[in-house]
């Protein structure tokens, strides 16, 4: 049959929508000159197909990194355990297919594509995808190669590929990424093409066109390389040429059409058929890597082999050598991992190898990491609107969607609250504030262009980790939902990607979960904090610095709906005509990062303010709290803590939430004289009682556990029970141990020498009790405060990955698990919990002080450190530092290596003058 049908509408065809893309087509790309090869290095016609499938049942993601993974054979479930191929394997040697064309769909259904004004464009005849569906009967979970030479005269080449999309609140689009390089298969290739979604916003089983356009610079065979995948629902792939004038779409080398493109299944250059690189990480311009993340490259054999005595690895550099390399089934996996604690920001690395043939291979790539005390996140864009127009504090000034003339800029108005036209418009915590209102028309044409500034990263091709902070209110009125941020759609015809909908924020199915704070008519601060590169891609959401909800529906790396373009439209939305997504917006400040803000950060934000968004965030490094101020074990900061044995338990019936001096809680004291919220935690003897921590700290101090945190917690022990009270249950995941961090006789700690201290964690009285664990220290320790008071050096029993000091990934809360002994649990009334990787020094123990009803900081209120001044007259140096500081001493030593410091004699009043004579002296303060 001929594959492209003639243009007349066939009954049963699907549609391709192809004019919303075909107005707009990207930049020319040039391709490599040095991947061409001579004309004559193939005689065979077609392309090389390769499918892969994972179980219906598989849980995979939607994004070309899950394709990849699949394809190298390296894809791997949330246990670690390789994900089956069920794809019907191809005759060729490597399980591919051989095909003259690449025109397939789920189902061989036909296809139209066709153009809203212009009708029927053409017409295709597929066949199935090759080995679809596979052993399991079914046509999801499947990633897709194809490999083809073009023969390319030099000129330029408008190329269309159809593809499948669905609603947009499913999220669940095909997709696709095309490669050209000397090896059509090798990691580092030019992209030249990829999926970009240009859909009806609620029509299913939709097929759209995506044109492209490249330069071949000489005459030759192109080696190009397809790179698609298909998750749920409907499935297509169709490859052809675009005649920019006619708009003939012909299928590349379709055998029945002379004037197709011609393609080749093989080649006879040496490069072509050469090892390659099939994955590196982390991936090559990624921002944001934690400095403990491995560096890995995996390499494939080709005609010719790895020679793994021939890999060197350089890492800013300097020649490193892999924890890992291994060679097995043709594959050569390489592991590095790195110095966690280095303090260069940019990282280089560079990957050298030879084959069998002696060919020898360098490549070098470059990614970003968060060094410690640094920021992770960087202000690329700030609107205050204070000189009433669209201008930044940061960055690139915002945009008129529909120009300057349109109807956003005659409709928006420029103010300031409490005045004139916004004279009913609140103030932001009684002050007034300069402001923008945004109409809340249903139209298209309404929306502000925002040029971010980000570069991409999280090892995408788009943003992937970025944060977008607001000061605003919506109205009171209007539609159920209003649109506060387009990203997918830069000429807005799709739905919007974020929304205010019944009082909370989101998009989608799972996306709307949070606390019901975000209500109209009243001012907030919300902060959307996006990381669609971190397993699983997440969304954190906060309102008035109040935790909403980690938002892992529908995410994904490179994701359409959330990873961003380099622009974005603020306040728009596209798929009219459905009247609920546009309200009235005041907005009075704006604020977009590069980088994922934590949550602690998110915490110390808190609600609006009239000056608008800081850019400058002090917040300490805290893994996880929980203040109950829910009633629930919700978290403030990290994930909530879960009922050890389920939700209908023994912990769960037991635990009561509260107000101190308040209903159930009416005996309970008050926190220095003030009303807490609380949580009541039941003294049964039983194992079945405790909260599970998931603390999300990373393995660290050198070990494989965490070895390096603090734990500290503001708690009421009660006056009666046992003789001890477990605080903390490590090394047993089910609580079948005894617990390993403990209250007893008013003190605490654990075993013999653990309890030493002052006897200040007296029952029926709050405290604050700090437990600073550094198990790779010299010796291990555990450092021990109550009230801002040191209580001991616990030295005893430490070590390094010890299984009752280092954590694993979770520990229990007030759980002891060697019962029937009848004196490890008594009744706990908590107020709040905090965790912090690392080990907080003495100083700042000592800041934290006693127990607060606000519960414990976010950012340690640390003393200033002084600054020494010196003033020098003839031999005379004067030496002094701020008179209102006091407890520091003034030392001196003669050398910087090995330095013996001495005080300096004479100093009153912060001050004092000495005669210098030869030689260097140093100086400095402690405390």
């Amino acid at each position: 049959m001929k594959e492209l049908c003639l243009l007349a509408r066939i009954a049963g065809c699907v549609t391709v929508i192809a004019g919303l893309i075909g107005v707009g087509r990207a930049a020319t790309t040039v391709l490599p000159i040095e991947a061409a090869g001579p004309l004559t290095s193939s005689m065979t016609r077609g392309f090389v197909v390769r499918t892969v499938q994972a179980p219906e049942a598989s849980v995979v993601e939607n994004n070309f990194f899950r394709a990849l993974g699949q394809l190298n054979g390296t894809l791997t479930d949330s246990s670690g355990n390789p994900i089956p191929n069920e794809a019907i394997a191809g005759t060729n040697a490597d399980l591919s297919y051989d095909v003259d064309t690449v025109n397939f769909e789920r189902d061989g259904a036909l296809m139209d594509v066709t153009d809203p004004t212009a009708g029927v464009l053409a017409s295709f005849s597929p066949a199935t995808f090759p080995g679809i569906p596979g052993t399991g009967g079914h046509t999801l979970n499947f990633a897709v190669e194809v490999v083809g030479f073009l023969e390319l005269s030099a000129g330029t080449y408008t190329f269309g590929i159809s593809a499948g999309a669905d609603r947009t609140d499913v999220n669940d689009d095909d997709g696709y990424q095309v490669f050209v390089g000397a090896n059509p298969r090798d990691f580092f290739n030019l992209p030249v093409a990829a999926y970009e979604r240009v859909a009806q916003g609620f029509v299913t089983d939709q097929h759209i066109e995506n044109q492209f356009t490249v330069e071949a610079p000489v005459a030759g065979l192109y080696p190009f390389r397809i790179v698609y995948w298909q998750t749920g629902h409907g499935a297509n792939l169709q490859w052809y040429t675009v005649d920019t004038n006619s708009q003939l779409r012909i299928l590349i080398n379709d055998p029945f059409d002379s004037t197709a493109l011609r393609a080749y299944r093989d080649s006879s250059v040496a490069r072509a058929n050469s090892p390659y690189v099939g994955r590196v990480r982390p991936n090559p311009g990624s921002s944001g890597i934690d400095p403990s993340e491995p560096i890995e490259a995996l390499l494939i054999d080709g005609q010719t082999t790895v020679v793994t005595n021939t890999i060197q690895l350089f890492l800013n550099g300097t020649a490193v050598t892999p924890q890992t390399l291994v060679q097995t089934g043709g594959r050569t996996t390489i592991r590095y991992t790195p110095n966690a604690s280095r303090t260069d920001v940019d990282n280089s690395v560079q990957l050298i190898f030879q084959d069998s043939a002696n060919v020898s291979y360098t490549n070098t790539w470059q990614f970003a990491i968060t060094v410690a005390g640094g920021s992770a996140t960087i202000v690329t864009g700030q609107w205050d609107f204070d000189n009433g127009d669209l201008s930044a504090t940061v960055g690139q000034a915002l945009d008129y969607f529909d120009g300057p003339a349109g109807q956003t800029a005659s409709k928006t108005v420029f103010g300031t609250t409490g005045v004139g036209v916004f004279a009913a418009i609140p103030g932001i915590d009684g002050r007034a504030a300069k402001i923008m209102y945004v109409p809340g028309d249903v139209v298209r044409e309404i929306g502000y262009v925002m040029h971010h500034g980000i570069a991409p990263n999280g090892g995408g091709t788009k943003v992937n980790q970025y944060t977008l902070i607001m000061d605003l209110m919506v109205g009171t009125t209007g539609p159920t939902a209003a649109s506060m941020l387009q990203i997918d759609s830069t000429n807005n015809t799709t739905d919007g990607d974020l929304f205010w909908q019944g009082n909370n924020f989101g998009q989608g199915t799972g996306g709307y979960n949070g606390t019901g704070a975000f209500t109209p008519g009243q001012w907030h601060r919300i902060v959307a904090a996006y990381d669609e590169a971190v397993n699983p891609p997440v969304v954190t959401k906060f309102v008035d610095g109040i935790k909403q909800d980690d938002w892992t529906a529908n995410q994904g790396l490179d994701n359409s709906r959330r990873a961003l373009l380099p622009t974005a439209i603020l306040f728009a939305d596209g798929d009219l005509p459905n009247p609920d997504e546009r309200r009235e917006w005041w907005v009075n400040s704006i604020q977009i990062r590069a980088g994922k803000l934590s949550d602690a950060e998110m915490v110390a934000l808190g609600g609006p303010s009239a000056d608008g968004i800081p850019q400058i965030i002090r917040a300490d490094n805290i893994a996880g709290q929980w203040d109950f101020e829910r009633g629930d074990l919700s978290a403030t900061i990290g994930k909530p803590l879960q009922y050890f044995d389920g939700p209908a338990g023994v912990t769960a019936a037991g635990t009561r939430y509260g107000t101190t001096g308040q209903g159930d809680f009416a005996a309970i004291p008050d926190i220095n004289g003030q009303p807490a919220k609380i949580m009541y935690v039941p003294g049964d003897i039983v194992r079945e009682i405790g909260y599970v921590m998931d603390h999300g700290i990373k393995p660290n101090g050198g070990g494989t556990k965490v070895n390096q945190y603090t734990l500290i917690m503001d708690m009421m022990v009660g006056t009666t029970g046992a003789s001890a009270a477990s605080i903390l249950q490590i090394d047993s995941t089910n609580n079948m141990s005894d617990g390993d961090l403990f209250w007893q006789g008013n003190n605490f700690g654990q075993g013999t020498g653990g309890y030493n201290g002052t006897g200040a964690f007296t029952p029926g009285e709050w405290h604050r009790v700090i437990a600073a664990y550094n198990e790779a220290a010299t010796p291990p320790v555990v450092t021990k405060y109550v009230d801002g008071l040191f209580q001991d050096d616990w030295t005893a029993n430490q070590g390094l990955d010890n299984a009752r000091r280092a954590l694993l990934p979770t520990a229990i809360l007030f759980a002891d698990g060697d019962l029937p002994n009848p004196d490890e649990r008594r009744e706990w009334w908590v107020n709040s919990i905090q965790i912090r990787p690392g080990a907080l020094s003495k100083e700042e123990m000592a800041a934290l002080g006693g127990p607060s009803a606000a519960g414990i900081p976010v950012l340690i209120p640390l003393a200033p450190r002084p600054a020494l001044n010196a003033e020098r007259s003839g031999n005379a140096l004067t030496i002094s530092w701020d008179t209102s500081v006091s407890g520091f001493t003034l030392e001196t030593t003669s050398s910087l290596t090995n330095p013996s410091w001495s005080t300096v004699p004479g100093v009153l009043n912060n001050s004092v003058t000495i005669v210098l004579g030869p030689g260097n002296e140093f100086f400095r303060l402690t405390k």
